[in-house]
């Protein structure tokens, strides 16, 4: 068996020469393709491990020896690195190729699904300053002063500047001592303030300025302190804040004098409710409009100056709301943008009297009465109530007979809104179902929801995914075996968990930029550049119960010998998020252990980084090229393809 440097030492050409010539015999042939094999690659164990622990890693190679230089340069990753992930990208491209008359449709159907989408509103308006942040300045009532953000460069912090139009000469009020800290600023909802707010990982800081004295310095309202976040704005004569102070995990609405706006002052106007997240507030003259998370579904609340409140009434099942910051609480109404998965994207103007809202745009030309939306509820194992978005053709019969697709994040308290999701409703028009699948682990049910997956919590996550599933499928939304599974970034991670769980539940996985080597990830944390950032959610490696515990679940660590179902995961190589060679190890290792034949494929993307079209953000073309594959998969069109050479080492000793 080769060593590392042998291997690193020798040539890299031969892999894709050897490959390139079968998986264009394979994509050209007209009838029954002879599917070419995957690429080979080199077992080369090493031991790896730390704070105690040692295994064996026979793909340890495909880490750079510098990754940092990589990330600076992808150019300079090794050839035979580059090789592998080439030999990679041709096989699935000659696994794919079959797909692309489909791939076509589904893209042209995408495109115009996307046609739909109202064009951006304008933003509020802001003098124009050079040299200031898009958006980020605000002029005082006489217009003689401008407040304004230059935003952090390399060697100089985030500052906010006075101009005096006059001169035009500017004076330093504030700048941020912290890099890892983000500032904004926003008027005021009745324009007597500017609102400089800094912002840090699950910490904040708001200073004020006053309009009418711009001389002034800036008002501290509240020092800054760990998992302290906070906003303001003023309401009703009073200074009005949203503060997650003194356990309010999902925030509170209290008020406090201007003339003494710290915390000692704070008095309550909207209690804390477990399980309630008021995400927002809009204050107008004589009412407060309240944004909230509740049941895993956005509202809109009017609050009065009495205090008796009106929850805003939306027709459909479930739904997405948008509501722009920083309106004129000197108006009588409320501009917003509704969405569902059926119903695209229409921006609509809420009247804070009635409490009714009518649309400012044209209808789209589309008719979501073809489509059907319905909220359930699964009942997890432990008894949590999971809430799941399904979207459907209007008559669906539920009699198990159509494919599914359930997708999922499940990580770092974000939530999947109910949006019209374009390569859903595309799916659907094939002839699926699609699902949500809000599993613990989002922000959905608010902090009780995600907090305690934290560390050793995480398999709650993977346990609801698994019973949403199964519910799905007895309840006749789909049936074992012919259910797709799509998750990107940790939401791959879940793919990676439920796939080596329960193979048999899946027709295939789809896990772009997927964080798949979860335990050597953080035994190397140090030499990641989130540094230590993943210790909180994902564990600690020098504690041998979190150790143990990420060990037990880490996709790469668990694979089984088993049929496993088709995959499709991708990376990028410039990726500081997620590194690029998890995904491949990990279709790599899938392939050397599966006892089936069912295709698993992986793409690199040279570059673009985690928030690209390969990444976390995939455009049409990856949208189609996804949803071509979940097709075939389902379909089992590629019957059974090869995994190995018969004479390959398969890998499992």
């Amino acid at each position: 068996m080769s060593t590392r440097r042998d291997f690193l030492a020798g040539s890299a050409v031969a892999l894709v020469g050897a490959l390139l010539p079968r998986a264009i015999a394979a994509a050209t042939s007209a009838v029954a393709p002879r599917w070419p094999l995957p690429p080979a690659a080199a077992r080369i164990p090493e031991t790896v491990g730390r704070f105690g622990h040692a295994r064996i890693d026979d793909y340890a190679w495909l880490r750079p020896k510098d990754w940092f230089a990589v990330l600076r340069d992808p150019s300079t990753l090794e050839a035979p690195i580059r090789a592998q992930i080439d030999a990679e990208n041709a096989y699935t491209e000659a696994m794919l190729a079959p797909t692309q008359p489909l791939q076509a449709q589904l893209r042209a159907r995408i495109e115009a699904l996307n046609a739909l989408r109202p064009p951006e509103a304008d933003a509020p308006d802001a003098p124009a300053i050079d040299g200031a942040a898009p958006g980020q300045s605000v002029a005082t009532p006489d217009g003689r002063h401008v407040f304004w953000l230059r935003p952090a460069s390399e060697g100089a912090p985030a500052t906010v500047l006075r101009r005096d139009v006059a001169d035009g000469t500017d004076a330093v009020v504030y700048a941020e001592s912290d890099p890892a800290f983000a500032v904004t600023l926003r008027p005021s909802a009745l324009r007597n303030h500017v609102v400089l707010r800094s912002q840090g990982q699950r910490s904040s800081e708001v200073r004020l300025l006053a309009t009418a004295r711009p001389l002034d310095p800036p008002v501290l309202v509240e020092p800054r302190a760990p998992e302290h976040e906070y906003d303001v704005d003023e309401w009703n004569d009073d200074l009005v804040v949203r503060s997650n102070a003194d356990g309010a995990f999902d925030f509170q609405l209290l008020t406090a004098p201007f003339d003494r706006p710290g915390r000692a002052h704070w008095r309550p106007l909207v209690p804390h409710v477990p399980g309630r997240v008021i995400t927002g507030m809009h204050p107008f003259d004589g009412v407060l409009v309240r944004e909230e998370l509740r049941d895993a579904l956005p509202r809109l609340v009017l609050m009065p100056r009495d205090g008796r409140e009106q929850d805003v009434a939306f027709d459909e099942a479930a739904y997405a709301l948008e509501v722009p910051a920083a309106q004129d609480g000197r108006g009588a109404h409320l501009d917003f943008s509704f969405e569902s998965p059926r119903t695209p994207p229409v921006r609509r103007r809420l009247d804070l009297a009635s409490g009714r809202h009518e649309a400012l745009d044209p209808a789209p030309a589309f008719d979501p009465s073809r489509y059907e939306v319905r909220r359930l509820v699964v009942p997890a194992a432990d008894g949590a109530q999971v809430p799941v978005t399904v979207l459907m053709r209007a008559g669906q019969a539920l009699d198990g007979s159509v494919p599914l697709m359930q997708i999922a994040y499940g990580g770092y308290g974000l939530s999947i809104d109910a949006r019209f999701d374009v390569a859903a409703v595309a799916l659907v028009e094939q002839g699926w179902i699609h699902a949500i699948a809000h599993v613990r682990g989002g922000g959905e049910r608010g902090a009780g929801w995600w907090l305690p997956t934290m560390r050793t919590g995480k398999k709650a996550t993977h346990d609801d995914f698994i019973a949403c599933a199964e519910h799905l499928a007895d309840a006749g939304y789909g049936s074992r075996g012919r259910i797709v599974a799509f998750g990107l970034s940790a939401g791959g991670t879940l793919m990676g968990v439920v796939g080596n769980r329960r193979p048999e539940l899946w027709a295939g996985l789809i896990a772009p930029v997927a964080f798949m080597d979860v335990l050597s990830t953080l035994e190397r944390y140090d030499e990641h550049p989130l540094g230590g950032a993943g210790i909180p959610v994902w564990g600690d490696p020098a504690d041998p119960v979190e150790h143990a515990f990420v060990e037990s679940f880490s996709p790469c660590d668990n694979l089984p010998a088993a049929p496993l179902p088709a995959w499709f995961t991708t990376a990028v190589v410039d990726d500081d998020a997620v590194s690029f060679w998890e995904p491949v190890k990990f279709a790599i290792k899938a392939r050397s252990l599966t006892t089936g034949g069912q295709p698993i494929l992986s793409h690199t993307a040279p570059s673009g980084g985690h928030l690209s079209a390969w990444g976390a953000f995939p455009q049409p073309e990856q949208q189609a090229a996804y949803l071509a594959f979940a097709i075939w998969a389902v379909d089992r069109r590629w019957g059974e393809v090869p995994q190995r050479a018969p004479d390959a080492d398969d890998g499992r000793g």
